[in-house]
């Protein structure tokens, strides 16, 4: 039998061959899609501070999400892989960016804080990028486990970010992986009742 280990590796290997299918005109498009109804949302309206990833790759593009959320008035926090966890950095119009090593843009020169000093509320966001979901709000990542670190000490809601064609039926899940409380494509918001 396959253990849950090798069955969420090769549904992440089918997905990311999916979703790296997409041509970069389409990405640009259904991101921007995905960028009004993120926009739209209550949750997004209500939150003070909203942390949001640095895509790269084939991922839903941000850096249009994160300059209307700048533009807003919202205080945005980036994520930045240090070892095998996340630490996290205040961003405003200004900041310069370098990729690290995994091609990732990543601020340079900002002060930084560990998943337990940062200071969300229950109004507040955070957005996630996503390999895969299904409509119970599970999430696919990238294997590393690095919001599966973050995500257990951060309040606020959690939205995954995901092309329509990077849903599954019914995605395996342990004990640790945490659902999602909304999940924003081109086409919809799934919001997750938990």
């Amino acid at each position: 039998m396959q253990s849950l280990y090798d069955e969420k590796r090769k549904l992440r290997k089918e997905f990311l061959v999916r979703r790296n299918s997409l041509l970069e005109e389409e990405i640009s498009t259904l991101s921007l899609m995905i960028k009004e109804n993120l926009l739209q949302s209550d949750s997004i309206k209500v939150a003070q501070k909203v942390h949001c990833y640095m895509s790269f790759s084939s991922e839903v593009r941000t850096f249009e999400i994160i300059s209307s959320l700048l533009a807003i008035g919202k205080q945005v926090y980036v994520p930045i892989i240090s070892g095998d966890t996340l630490l996290h950095t205040e961003i405003d119009t200004t900041t310069q960016y370098a990729p690290d090593r995994y091609g990732i843009p990543t601020p340079l020169s900002t002060q930084t804080y560990s998943s337990d000093q940062l200071r969300f509320s229950e109004k507040d966001c955070i957005i996630i990028p996503m390999v895969s979901y299904d409509k119970y709000g599970s999430r696919l990542g990238y294997g590393k486990g690095y919001y599966d670190k973050f995500l257990p000490l951060a309040q606020g809601k959690k939205i995954g970010l995901a092309f329509e064609c990077q849903q599954y039926e019914q995605l395996p899940s342990e004990n640790f992986d945490i659902r999602m409380d909304a999940i924003i494509t081109e086409k919809r918001m799934i919001e997750v009742k938990l």
